[in-house]
Order: C-alpha cells, then sequence, then structure tokens
C-alpha cells in the first residue's frame, strides 16, 4: 500500500512571486556570492553523493524556496504516510542520483522516492501510475494550469496558486485519505465528504455557443462550510467528465451567488477553463474563465439562465 504526491517545486515549494515569503537566508537575497555558493555546493554534492548541483541552484533554494511551504509539505507527507515522486521542470537537470541531495536541503530527502519521467507531465505520471500497481492513492500537487491533467486526473490535480497554502494541503490530505467520493447517475454527479453529501451537480442540457458546445450544470451546495474546496473539486472533476463524454469544449456551472462570492468572484457563471478558445488563446486560470460570461449577451444569459431553472 503505497501513497504518492507527484510534487511540483515552482510554484508549490518556490513561489512564483516574491512577496514576503520566509526563506532559508534571506539575508542572501540579491547578493548572489559565486565563490561562496561554489564551495557551498561543492561540499553539498561530496555530502549527498551528487554528480551535479549547480551553485546558482543553491542560492535559489536558499534565498527563493519558502520554509513554510516545505514544511507544509513535510507535514502532508508525514500525516499521510506519503512518499514524493518528482513531476517538477527541476528533474531534467537533477536525475534519481541527484534528486535526493537536492531535496535534503528542503528537508525533504527522507520521503523522496522517485521521478516520473515522460515526454510532458500526464505522460510521466500516466506512465509511473501504470508501471507501479502498488500505488493505492495518489494527489497532484502543481501550479500551472494543464488542462490535460485535469482531463485525466480529475480532482486529483490540486493546483497551488503562488505556493502551497493550508487549503491546498488541506484538500490534498482529504484526497489521499478517500474522505472524498463522486457518484454519478443520469449524468447528475454528486460529490460526499466522509459518506456526507456536500454537493450535487444536476445535469441541465447541452449548450451550443460560438460552434462550442458545452455542457451545462446546476450546483447546489448542501454544505455551506465546504464551498471552496467542494466548488474547487467539482470543477476539476467535471473537466475530466466532460472529456470522457468528447464533449472536451467546457462546461458551464450556474449556482446561487453567494457560492462563487465564497471563491472571490461575483460572476454567475463558469465556463470550463481548459478548452475554452477566447482570441486565439487558451485560458489558464479559473480567474480568466470567470470572464468568458461577460461574452455572452444579455439576451444569451437570459436564455441560459431560465433554461436552468427548475
Amino acid at each position: 500500500m503505497t501513497k504518492i504526491v507527484f510534487l511540483d517545486i515552482d510554484g508549490v515549494i518556490s513561489p512564483t512571486e516574491n512577496n514576503g515569503h520566509e526563506v532559508l537566508h534571506p539575508e542572501r537575497i540579491g547578493h548572489y556570492d559565486e565563490q561562496y555558493y561554489l564551495e557551498t555546493a561543492k561540499k553539498h554534492r561530496q555530502k549527498y553523493n551528487m554528480s551535479y548541483l549547480d551553485s546558482y541552484d543553491m542560492y535559489v533554494v536558499d534565498t527563493c524556496w519558502s520554509t513554510l511551504a516545505m514544511q507544509k509539505i513535510k507535514n502532508l507527507l508525514l500525516a499521510t504516510d506519503s512518499k514524493i515522486v518528482m513531476e517538477s521542470s527541476w528533474i531534467h537537470s537533477y536525475n534519481e542520483k541527484n534528486m535526493p541531495g537536492l531535496l535534503a536541503m528542503a528537508g525533504l530527502k527522507d520521503f523522496y522516492l522517485n521521478i516520473a519521467y515522460g515526454k510532458d507531465k500526464l505522460d510521466g505520471i500516466t506512465k509511473y501510475l501504470n508501471n507501479h500497481p502498488e500505488v493505492t492513492d495518489f494527489v497532484i500537487i502543481d501550479d500551472e494550469d494543464y488542462w490535460y491533467l485535469a482531463q485525466n486526473y480529475g480532482f486529483y490535480l490540486v493546483q497551488s496558486n503562488d505556493v502551497i497554502s493550508d487549503e491546498d494541503c488541506l484538500m490534498a490530505k482529504d484526497i489521499l485519505q478517500r474522505r472524498y467520493r463522486f457518484t454519478i447517475l443520469d449524468n447528475d454527479i454528486y460529490l460526499w465528504y466522509d459518506d456526507k453529501k456536500i454537493l450535487a451537480s444536476k445535469y441541465r442540457y447541452s449548450h451550443s455557443s460560438r460552434g462550442k458546445l458545452l455542457l451545462v450544470y446546476q450546483v447546489r451546495i448542501f454544505n455551506k462550510q465546504m464551498i471552496k474546496p467542494a466548488i474547487r473539486i467539482l470543477i476539476k472533476q467535471l473537466t475530466k467528465y466532460a472529456y470522457d463524454l468528447n464533449c472536451d469544449d467546457g462546461f458551464v456551472l450556474v449556482a446561487n451567488r453567494e457560492y462563487f462570492k465564497r471563491i472571490k468572484t461575483d460572476f454567475w457563471f463558469v465556463i470550463g477553463y481548459q478548452r475554452v478558445n477566447i482570441n486565439g488563446e487558451f485560458l489558464t486560470n479559473i480567474n480568466e474563465a470567470v470572464m468568458v460570461h461577460s461574452e455572452y449577451s444579455p439576451l444569451e444569459k437570459i436564455e441560459l439562465w431560465e433554461k436552468m431553472r427548475f
């Protein structure tokens, strides 16, 4: 019985923005001492029997990686008895021999298990799972909104924003401990938490707009304390479900305005964001996606809403 956290680095442990995160050596921020790091990297390579460790990468670990994020990851791994399989871009520089030494700087060496190699992240993760049937539970923690990951793995993808948060860790923990589950009945999707129904997503119809076929669902939340994680998880799972039905252009959620206020948006419509193409560009995150509804005319909005009403 093996539990796996497929782990990214940039945007999870290493924040994408410099906004006051605590780091290992804040006094060195903005002061790259090449000679110091050449000597320090050499000692670290010898200590961990590494064939490669770039001195500037060591500076990045010291001054960019969040100590709080490292501790959150460590707590998650301890609480769920999980191991790390790396799926980060860093694997192109740090192989199986060198990755343990890199993670040692983050205090995560003892949790390291392997690397998911592939032509992209989806390919690497899929190959790893196919080749390791002993994996019973897993979660993917990544900051990038790779639509192909959500299409194939649904709510097992936990997307961080800048750096991993307490909410992300709790969601990952609950997934690894099987506290969430979905049931599908006549295209309606229900989300359960500890065997209690917390969300119903009722299939209403398929809506064709501007040459795109969208699955339209009406959402009802039964536990208002769980609105945000429930909506986050539903969006990922609907992405997979729409893809499984060969309807990968997206979906629409219609819900009470207060639901979306809880996730910091006042919009009525949330569009499936993985394959909705606006002005020739794929959307990359939910904040961009919710803006799409403004593209609908007032009459189209009324038409959608009237069809959704019971």
